[in-house]
């Protein structure tokens, strides 16, 4: 019963928020639930009827107004004196508050935040205040030292009472959640009664809470971890002043920072909050983190209250620039057609002119770059959907055949500049020295940067943001230098056999009077500016300093190599260009003079099906005598 509205958002089409605001909404079983507190029934039966109904009520969903209403009826009830009688009343509350707290689609209809904040505090406490009630009562029946565990599926909830003195920390273990330690020592009481509590606040690892605000007063992108730990002493919410000795607080991380089957994510920087009952907010006062690794992160404390850990991560981190991400992959994907063509139109000349070890050059080139690039775009983004050890490889693999793309790049730099040298004189360069260059170096740098990745615990190849967050298998930070190096020194090689290259030329082109032999040298020459100097230069750039400008120029001439290679390859090649040419016209005259002789004997057998009743047959259809055979030409 009540009334529900859902505000028409006219600027968006759509309706906000997420669910209609039903905290108007009460269910009528509440109504009956109302008439047994109002005549006076037992606590523990209306506890009783209150967990019953909650368990049919979560089938169907509980409504905000509903939400709001067993608060109110959970209140009345911790308010009787005589619920101290029965060891099912606590359950039955805890069970309840259980139901409520795991009604996410209930929460999001409340739309007034300030009021779900001040009913998600209120639950909080009645929490703590049932688990005092029970210890009370528990003490008055045995000594002190006893201990009642209540588990459900969102809340954890361990009474305990404890004697003084005691000189070690009171421990309350939750699991995968974590534990919460008290100091014993700062114990005043005879018999104290200490309840720890854990409340799930969402309803998967990476999404936002939808009972808690999101803490944006900590940081931008901070999320809320799976559980709130709190701690009470004697139903005193507000101890403090431990004189030094603080509550310490472990979260555990294992399945916090995992998706499913995904990368672990470790957050760059989390922090120590707490909830505010009285205030209905999150605040950091009183709390630090004393540590954190990828298992755990531990805070301490000089306060009690519920405790949460705020993380400096998303699972699923945006891209820098979506532009960029969508310019990168297009120019990626055109790239690796462009070298495949390259190497069919290669393949397709009648005559290939180039030597021996220039075709292995090229090809082992052409390759590299192909799965380098062909590796960027199907491995790099898969940290999503595969453990950390599988996007490591894949990282690996991909550094792999980029710098042996890189390689082969700088051998055929030097051999267009022997290309030049052995026009003047012989000199001879073994096949497998380009093998060891090409391949060689590079699995000797990835196989250092993984023996250093293993030995430190430093993954250093799961490249993260500066929040921490991993975004990608790739090289991180830390281990950046494994490409930048090997990638500046071909830039540098290349510039400096360039640079040879236009001083071998200019001095032997003006001693020699040969003309064939001057335009064989510029030909060479002009080979070694179009590959050596500008494929260096595209990645000059990348070694500029960082702005948006830098980023998108980087990734439009690195994404394109595949274009300069085809160009200067096949369409600027004028010797390819013209035997490809024949071939096709070849190829052509081929085709259509078969075409030809094929119509050809296909009118000739037409013209002799229709011929005439003539000399050649008799008028009943007979053969002649006559060897002579008449056609018609058409």
């Amino acid at each position: 019963r009540g009334r529900a509205y859902w505000y028409c958002d006219s600027c968006r089409g759509d309706f906000f928020p997420e669910e209609p605001d039903r905290s108007g909404c009460v269910a009528n079983w509440l109504g009956d639930i109302q008439d047994m507190i109002d005549s006076e029934a037992p606590p523990e039966q209306i506890s009783e009827t209150l967990a019953i109904e909650l368990n049919k009520a979560e089938k169907a969903a509980t409504t905000g107004g509903s939400i709001i209403e067993v608060k109110n009826v959970i209140n009345k009830l911790l308010d009787s004196s005589t619920s101290l009688r029965k060891d099912g009343f606590i359950e039955n509350i805890i069970n309840s508050t259980d139901v409520i707290i795991r009604s996410s689609t209930g929460w999001k209809e409340i739309s007034d935040e300030e009021k779900k904040h001040d009913v998600a505090s209120n639950y909080l406490s009645n929490l703590d205040l049932a688990g005092y009630m029970w210890a009370q009562q528990a003490t008055r029946r045995s000594q002190c030292n006893i201990e009642k565990i209540f588990n459900t599926e969102s809340v954890s909830l361990i009474s305990r009472t404890v004697d003084t003195p005691v000189d070690d920390s009171i421990c309350f273990p939750f699991g995968n959640p974590g534990s919460i330690c008290y100091p014993g020592s700062v114990l005043e009481e005879m018999c104290n009664v200490l309840v720890a509590t854990t409340v799930k606040s969402k309803e998967e690892n990476l999404g936002d809470s939808y009972i808690f605000p999101t803490v944006q007063e900590f940081n931008s992108r901070g999320l809320l971890g799976q559980s709130l730990i709190g701690l009470t002493i004697n139903n005193n919410v507000r101890s403090s002043n431990f004189s030094g000795a603080d509550v310490s607080i472990t979260f555990k991380h294992d399945d916090l920072y995992k998706e499913s089957d995904g990368c672990l994510l470790v957050p760059g920087s989390p922090a120590c909050i707490f909830w505010d009952t009285y205030t209905s907010s999150w605040s950091s006062e009183g709390c630090e983190v004393i540590s954190s690794s990828p298992e755990e992160t531990v805070c301490s404390c000089n306060h009690l209250t519920n405790f949460g850990i705020v993380l400096d991560w998303e699972g699923k981190a945006p891209a820098n620039d979506p532009a960029l991400d969508a310019i990168s992959t297009f120019l990626l994907v055109c790239s690796c057609m462009a070298v495949m063509m390259t190497e069919i139109l290669l393949i397709l000349q009648r005559k290939d002119t180039r030597s021996a070890l220039r075709k292995v050059a090229e090809r082992n080139r052409n390759f590299s770059l192909f799965f380098a690039q062909l590796f960027f775009i199907a491995l790099v983004g898969q940290f999503r959907t595969i453990s950390c050890a599988a996007c490591e490889v894949f990282g690996a693999l991909t550094h792999l055949f980029w710098l042996n793309f890189f390689c082969w790049t700088v051998i055929e730099g030097y051999f267009f500049y022997t290309a030049l040298v052995t026009i003047f004189e012989t000199k001879e360069f073994r096949l497998w020295k380009y093998f060891l260059v090409g391949y060689g170096i590079p699995c000797v740098i990835v196989l250092i940067t993984v023996i250093i990745s293993v030995s430190t615990d430093s993954f250093l190849y799961l490249r993260r943001d500066s929040e921490g967050r991993v975004n990608s298998c790739w090289l991180h930070s830390y281990g950046i230098l494994s490409i930048l190096l090997p990638v500046g020194l071909v830039v540098i090689i290349n510039s400096v056999i360039t640079g040879i290259a236009v001083s071998v030329t200019y001095k032997k082109g003006r001693k020699s009077r040969n003309a064939v032999l001057k335009d064989k040298i510029i030909l060479a020459l002009k080979n070694t500016l179009l590959v050596s100097f500008l494929l260096g230069l595209t990645w000059i750039v990348g070694f500029l300093p960082y702005s948006r400008a830098q980023q998108y120029v980087t990734v439009i001439l690195n994404a394109s190599m595949g274009f300069y290679i085809l160009f200067y390859s096949v369409l600027a090649n004028q010797q390819v260009r013209g035997d490809l040419k024949g071939r096709v016209t070849e190829l052509w005259s081929n085709s259509r003079l078969r075409d030809l002789t094929k119509e050809t004997i296909t009118k000739e057998s037409d013209s002799e099906l229709l011929s005439t009743e003539g000399p050649g047959k008799l008028k009943n259809g007979s053969p002649s005598t006559s060897n002579t055979i008449y056609s018609t030409r058409l």
